[in-house]
């Protein structure tokens, strides 16, 4: 039976900052005395200066009111037996079941351990004692409370830094979900903690060992710099399958690393562009002065054959000397006339044009300079008309044309069409208003293809792979400022032995 004797006890280690709040312990028993005993026994308990109030209940009903009211009871001591056999086992299931509550303590106390025996009860329930109420001294109780109490806090100081644990968590993935890139978390060891979608998408997740310092430091994206130290901040690019990384090492904490890598395969297409268009601008301001010159010596020397012409017939060995070096002087002109071209002024004002009708003057000329090659277009584009020089525009295709009859040695088929274009990512690429509409043309043919480290040369003037009798290097540079003095752009695809594809964009009018 519970005794009264000597119960005026307390737990004096005090902390700083103590909570006066109250300690919550519920009483469940149909046994008024029992009531009285423990409040007798506990009313001067305290636990680190933070004092206790009992809450009482006598049956099934009165024990979930209290439960569902009091989420924050640190100790349930409870009866088994009260209007059923099992009451108090019923309690036990609404705390730890329907109200799924894991940190309050519970202590069975039943004067009928025949009904409910303690080794059934102790592996059936979650429970955290079982006690004979006759074996329920003051000193018993007092363990009990005292061990039941600082129980509960743990858990409750486990369960914050749990939380906390998940809020970091949470916000650590939020951060690295915010990046652009393939971002990850990794230990000393190369394995990955945590990481954002986008690598994740890669099958680069939690476990996963993305780096391994014991193999030339090596990674999936390929190998790490020399002078790589996982201790330090250390950036560095790279090329791998294709495609340009620029990564980015941080450490943040001991033996934790944030690893980031960026996709910047169009950014160096971009960078490329501008240098290009950098270049262009330098050699087209040399060449128009070049050319400038050249033309007035020209038009001098083909005066002065005009006039010396006119003393020979033209069936003449003269004449017809005469006739060839003005006719070579003419090509002469031409040549400057291309050089000119590769300034970014043009003397003409730009025209409404139809593109369907330049691409088929162009094929017109095209033809006259091979009978073996195919020519097809296809013109599916709701809108063709552009801002141009209409001679301006059939020399480009007229240079691409010839360029693709060279490569076919003058047997294939060229192919041009047009399309109406909706590839936003590619008009971002080439920086092009996203608000305009564009009309795409393509120009395909079947060629023997460009070697793909002579891809990002082909548009630089005076560079060409062709024999010095068959070629100067300005075709396709020309066509380059052509369309980028017409607010257009141009990108080349190629396979050896398959052929090459241009494909082109100009704004509507």
């Amino acid at each position: 039976m519970l005794s009264s004797q000597n119960l005026n006890f307390r737990e004096s280690d005090c902390e700083e900052n103590i909570d006066k709040t109250y300690i919550k312990i519920a009483v469940i028993d149909d046994d008024d005395q029992v009531h009285s005993v423990i409040s007798l026994a506990l009313s001067n308990f305290e636990y680190k200066g933070q004092p206790i109030k009992i809450i009482k209940g006598y049956s099934e009903k009165d024990a979930e009111n209290i439960f569902r009211e009091n989420d924050d009871i640190h100790l349930a001591i409870i009866d088994i037996v009260m209007e059923h056999d099992d009451s108090g086992l019923k309690i036990i299931k609404l705390i730890r079941e329907t109200l799924k509550n894991k940190f309050i303590r519970i202590v069975i106390s039943t004067g009928q351990p025949g009904v409910a025996p303690e080794k059934k009860v102790i592996t059936g329930y979650d429970i955290n004692d079982y006690v004979s109420k006759t074996n329920l001294t003051s000193g018993r109780l007092f363990t009990l409370v005292t061990t039941s109490i600082r129980g509960y806090k743990d858990l409750i100081e486990v369960e914050k830094s749990r939380l906390e644990i998940d809020k970091r968590d949470r916000l650590n993935n939020k951060v690295l979900n915010a990046l652009p890139c393939y971002a990850m978390l990794l230990d000393s060891n190369g394995f990955i903690i945590n990481s954002n979608s986008p690598a994740t998408l890669k099958g680069v997740s939690k476990g996963f060992r993305c780096l391994d310092f014991e193999k030339c430091f090596s990674c999936m994206w390929g190998a790490l710099p020399s002078n790589f130290n996982p201790d330090k901040y250390n950036e560095w690019e790279n090329e791998f399958k294709s495609t340009n990384y620029s990564h980015y090492w941080t450490p943040v904490d001991e033996n934790k690393y944030l690893y980031t890598v960026f996709d910047i395969t169009e950014k160096k297409k971009y960078q490329k562009m501008l240098i290009e268009s950098k270049k262009m601008e330098s050699i087209g301001l040399l060449a128009s002065g070049i050319a400038h010159d050249f033309n007035n010596v020209l038009g001098g020397i083909i005066g002065f054959l005009n006039l010396l012409k006119v003393r020979f017939s033209e069936e003449s060995e003269e004449g017809e000397l005469i006739s060839n070096i003005i006719s070579a002087s003419k090509g002469g002109i031409d040549l400057s006339k291309s050089l000119l071209s590769l300034t970014k002024k043009s003397s003409n004002e730009p025209s409404l044009l139809n593109m369907d009708d330049i691409i088929n003057q162009s094929v017109k000329l095209l033809k006259a300079s091979s009978k073996s090659v195919v020519f097809k277009t296809n013109f599916n584009a709701k809108s063709a008309m552009v801002m141009g020089d209409k001679n301006l525009f059939e020399n480009m295709f007229i240079n691409l044309g010839l360029n693709s009859i060279d490569a076919m040695e003058g047997v294939g088929t060229i192919e041009i069409s047009t399309h109406d274009l909706s590839d936003i990512k590619y008009l971002k690429f080439a920086d092009m208003d996203l608000e305009k509409k564009y009309i795409k043309i393509i120009f395909k043919d079947t060629g023997k293809g460009i070697e793909k480290d002579l891809l990002d040369r082909i548009f630089d003037p005076l560079f060409t792979t062709k024999s010095e009798s068959k070629g100067s290097g300005l075709g396709l540079s020309n066509v380059y400022n052509t369309i980028h003095n017409y607010n257009g752009a141009i990108g080349v695809e190629s396979e050896v032995g398959v052929g090459t594809s241009f494909t082109i964009i100009f704004p509507v009018a």
